[in-house]
């Protein structure tokens, strides 16, 4: 057991030397699984080592991102080549796996990336739930009125998709996430929104309809007028 340990070790020293998996795999007579699991475990110490020189505690539980940050104050940081948003790093740190949507702050300050203060979104709970509702066939047949029906109706906002900060693009992913993978009503939706649109040119066409943002409700107007036209 001894051996073992001290072999993971060693591996790590060439994981800091940047040696890739099937190299140090060859070298020490292991299998490239082996080596991409002591990876793993490598990468999310550095997270852990990196994570803690960028915070400081405040009080109370809560930590403050003292690295790199955009304009609107997201923290990021550079993980495996890929750059990640502190909070989303701190709910790593807690969860031991990474997020599937947006991360947010549990207490009062949105500063905050204390790790036990982190939690994903209820957007993100909430399309789990319709999802699931989706697969056990648990929503009822769309009918008129299909608004009453669509996830959209309990939080509007999400889905008009405004700004192009790191929240509002969270929204956009979120919006069409629902729309497209539990929403009943997503077909009538769309085709209503688009009868609704018609003969309007890119502007106006705005927030999410039917899993679409403006721009692709517009090309997919304009390639159903062409295929039209073209028919005999």
């Amino acid at each position: 057991m001894l051996a073992v340990e001290l072999d993971r070790d060693e591996v790590r020293g060439y994981l800091r030397k940047r040696w890739n998996d099937r190299s140090i795999a060859r070298h020490f007579g292991v299998e490239r699984q082996t080596v991409a699991e002591i990876r793993e475990e490598f990468a999310a110490q550095v997270l852990a080592e990196m994570f803690a020189s960028l915070t400081v505690a405040v009080g109370n539980g809560h930590l403050e991102w003292t690295g790199r940050q955009t304009a609107d104050g997201t923290g990021r940081l550079n993980h495996q080549q890929r750059t990640v948003t502190a909070r989303r790093a701190a709910f790593f740190l807690r969860h031991g796996r990474w997020a599937e949507r947006r991360v947010l702050p549990t207490c009062d300050n949105s500063w905050c990336v204390a790790p036990a203060h982190t939690e994903e979104s209820e957007t993100r709970l909430r399309a789990r739930s319709l999802r699931k509702a989706v697969d056990d066939e648990q929503l009822p047949a769309v009918d008129e009125p299909w608004q009453a029906q669509a996830p959209c109706s309990k939080e509007p906002q999400m889905w008009e998709g405004e700004g192009i900060s790191p929240s509002a693009l969270a929204d956009v992913d979120d919006a069409r996430a629902i729309c497209r993978t539990a929403c009943p009503a997503q077909a009538v939706c769309l085709e209503s929104t688009l009868r609704a649109e018609e003969g309007m040119g890119r502007r106006g066409r705005n927030g999410i309809r039917g899993g679409l943002d403006g721009n692709q409700r517009y090309t997919l107007a304009r390639q159903r007028r062409r295929r039209a036209q073209t028919r005999p």
